[in-house]
C-alpha cells in the first residue's frame, strides 16, 4: 500500500478505515503463525531431531571451556641514578725565557 491508497481509504470514511485495519490485522496473524511454524525445529520445540528435515544442521556444543585471557599489568621503574663527579686540575705555569 502506498500513501495515495491510504488517503483514499481515509477519505472513504470511518467504516472503510475500520474494515481495512481489521483485514490487515487478520493477515498479520496468519503471517505470524506461518513464521512460527517455519521456524520451529528440534532445538526450540519438543520434536525429535529427525523432524528437522534436510538442510538443517545440528549445532554442536564445544566441549572446551573458554580460556580466560589474563589481564596484563605493566609497571616501569626507573633505576636510581647515581651522579659521578670527576674533577680535573690543570696547573698553570709561566715560562720565562732568558735572552
Amino acid at each position: 500500500m502506498i500513501r495515495a491508497d491510504a488517503e483514499a481509504i481515509y477519505d472513504a470514511g470511518k467504516e472503510a478505515v475500520i474494515v481495512t485495519l481489521l483485514q490487515q490485522c487478520e493477515q498479520i496473524k496468519k503471517l505470524e503463525k506461518q513464521v512460527a511454524s517455519l521456524s520451529k525445529n528440534s532445538s526450540n520445540s519438543s520434536n525429535p531431531p529427525s523432524s528437522d528435515g534436510p538442510g538443517k544442521k545440528k549445532k554442536r556444543k564445544s566441549r572446551k571451556k573458554p580460556t580466560a585471557t589474563p589481564a596484563r599489568y605493566q609497571w616501569f621503574e626507573l633505576p636510581v641514578i647515581k651522579m659521578i663527579m670527576e674533577e680535573f686540575r690543570c696547573h698553570t705555569l709561566t715560562c720565562f725565557s732568558h735572552s
